[in-house]
This record gives structure tokens, sequence and C-alpha cells, in this order.
């Protein structure tokens, strides 16, 4: 009975030291995020007080768009790297949580091993098919939770290479809408 109370001691203080792992990697990231948003909050009052007030300064109407342009494309240019800052905290992030994960689908799977194990040397005769398939069915599900646990991260990565934005794009005009074709008018039926 004190070994079956110790293990249930045991998972339960891993089951602890898991989640507190999973919350402090969640508040790291979320920390992060928010000094980068009061970092990139900071920096853009400071350049549109600057801007503001070289703009007030201007009398030219061509200075003054020019400057107006070169704003926006600079305004443009934080947005994204403050977009790719934010998408590699949430990468590391992610990274940390498949560890996790991995570290926590190895403990269980182990556990649950040792405990089929036990049970099996206790099982009565013809029960070793029923034994078998349980540990062939948990090899196949550790696999595909392998596979995935390895497939996430290189999909994450491929996604970001793809979509990743790395200067900003002009906006395309909308076309022109056409007038749709006249119909012919439909000849009418004769009354009966």
């Amino acid at each position: 009975m004190d070994t079956v109370n110790q293990q249930l001691k045991n998972s339960a203080a891993y089951g602890f030291e898991t989640a507190l792992q999973y919350a402090q990697t969640a508040l790291d990231a979320a920390e992060q995020a928010i000094k980068l948003n009061l970092e990139f909050s900071r920096q853009s009052l400071l350049a549109k007080a600057s801007a503001t007030q070289a703009l007030a300064n201007e009398s030219d109407p061509e200075k003054v768009i020019e400057q107006i342009n070169g704003l926006v494309s600079q305004s443009l240019a934080r947005v994204v790297s403050g977009s790719n800052a934010t998408l590699e905290i949430i990468t590391q992030a992610q990274e940390q949580f498949s560890k996790l994960n991995q570290q926590l689908i190895e403990t269980l799977s182990q556990g649950l091993l040792g405990r089929v194990d036990g049970f099996a040397s206790q099982a009565p005769l013809g029960a070793d098919w029923a034994i078998n398939f349980f540990r062939y069915g948990e090899a196949a599900a550790v696999a595909a939770l392998d596979g995935l646990s390895q497939v996430t991260p290189s999909v994450a990565e491929s996604d970001g290479a793809e979509n990743g934005v790395s200067e900003p794009q002009p906006v395309a005009s909308k076309p022109a809408i056409s007038k749709p074709a006249s119909r012919k008018p439909r000849a009418s039926r004769p009354a009966a």
C-alpha cells in the first residue's frame, strides 16, 4: 500500500512541477511580449512627436508630402520589425512548450509501460494477447506523437519563411467595375 501511495505522491509532484514549468514558460513569453510592446509604443510616440514638430515647422507643401511619405515608410518598417520580434518570442515559447510536451510524453510512457509490466506479472493465463495488444497500441501512439512533435517545428519554420514579410508591399488598386452586358428582352408568351 505504501508503494501505491508513494507512486501517487510522485505522480502528483511531477504533475505539479510540469504545470509550473508550463506556467513559467507562458509568463516569460508574456513578459517579453509586454516589454516589446511598451518599447514599440515608446519609440512610436517619440517618432510621431518629432515628426509632428518637423511638419509644423515646414511651409513648403511638396516637402511636407515628402516628409509624410518618409514617415509612413519608417512607420511600416517599425511595424514589420515589431511583428518579426513578436514572432520570434512566440516561436521561442512554442519550442519550450514542445520540449515540455516531449518530456511529459516520455515520462508518462515510461510510467505506463512500468505499470503494464506490473499488471502483466499478475495477469491470469491467456491474458498475454491483451497485454501485447496494449503495448503495441501504446508504442504506436508514442511513435505518432514523436512524428507530430518532429513535424510541427518544421511546418512552423516553413510557414514562417513562406509568409514572412520582409518589407512593405504596395497595395494593389481595385479593378474598375464594368457594367453588365444588357440583356435582350424575352419574348412574351402568347395568351391561351
